[in-house]
């Protein structure tokens, strides 16, 4: 056994303290104690956030994302009698009136109608939400819309439950907004932009609070100074060695010969 095991056996009382105080230290990285329960009781110092994401999709009656072609009758000629003649014309589907809806319906996501629906069908909810177009790059010193019709929505709520239902209420209170909305001008079916979800969150990602390596580092470091301790406590009350009478030799024990 080599003479830095001999130390910690030897003050492994030391030892036993340090691991002791390491747990403590550790868990107080973590944690805020309140001592005026019994027993004791915990809360996290920091709580970490969590976030779920949904997508909708901006469209039409046309479908126009799933066709590479329309046809419809256009007038390009008169008849004698005056009556316009109508031909069919097929050209490529209209996606841009889509993508302008897309980048302008996010503010419409955020806006306090939609908040007051929501609010009044599923109650209060303390998240946060954005919305923009997807792909869209939006600062203060520069704007570029998406190019695509589809629109995102992140939320950050304290609670997984709360993240995802603020995305999920929060799609369901902008296509009644946007319903009613329509029907009170009179659009007709055909003619109205509709969204569909096309992601709904099933679950959230965590982040911020403490770190889980924090803790361990703290235990680490800990644990270490006092093994340190223990080392210089054996430097500085050395063991004492037992001494051991000198063995004679053979020769000595042998007594001496006479001479005949």
């Amino acid at each position: 056994m080599n003479d830095y095991a001999r130390s910690l056996l030897r003050f492994w009382w030391v030892i036993t303290i340090g691991v002791a105080v390491a747990v403590v230290a550790g868990i107080l990285t973590v944690y805020n104690v309140d001592f005026s329960s019994s027993p004791p009781s915990l809360t996290e110092r920091t709580k970490p956030s969590y976030s779920a994401e949904g997508r909708l999709l901006v469209t039409d009656a046309g479908q126009p994302h799933l066709r590479n072609s329309v046809t419809n009758l256009q007038a390009v000629a008169a008849d004698a009698d005056g009556t316009p003649r109508l031909l069919p014309v097929t050209s490529a589907p209209d996606t841009a009136t889509l993508v302008q809806a897309a980048n302008l319906y996010p503010s419409f996501i955020e806006s306090d109608p939609v908040a007051a629906i929501r609010e009044d069908i599923y109650g209060a909810n303390n998240g946060r939400l954005r919305a923009q177009a997807l792909y869209a790059v939006s600062s203060p010193s520069r704007f570029v819309p998406s190019r695509v019709p589809v629109i995102q929505l992140i939320a950050v709520a304290d609670t997984p439950q709360k993240a995802i239902d603020l995305v999920t209420h929060t799609t369901a209170a902008f296509i009644r907004w946007m319903t009613q909305s329509q029907q009170e001008a009179g659009i007709k079916q055909k003619q109205r932009i509709t969204v569909v979800p096309l992601q709904t969150p099933k679950s959230a990602a965590a982040f911020g609070g403490t770190s889980s390596t924090l803790p361990v580092l703290v235990f680490g470091v800990v644990v270490m100074a006092f093994v340190a301790l223990a080392l210089l406590l054996d430097r500085m009350f050395p063991r004492r060695r037992e001494q051991v009478a000198p063995v004679a030799s053979d020769a000595a024990r042998e007594p001496a010969r006479t001479s005949a």
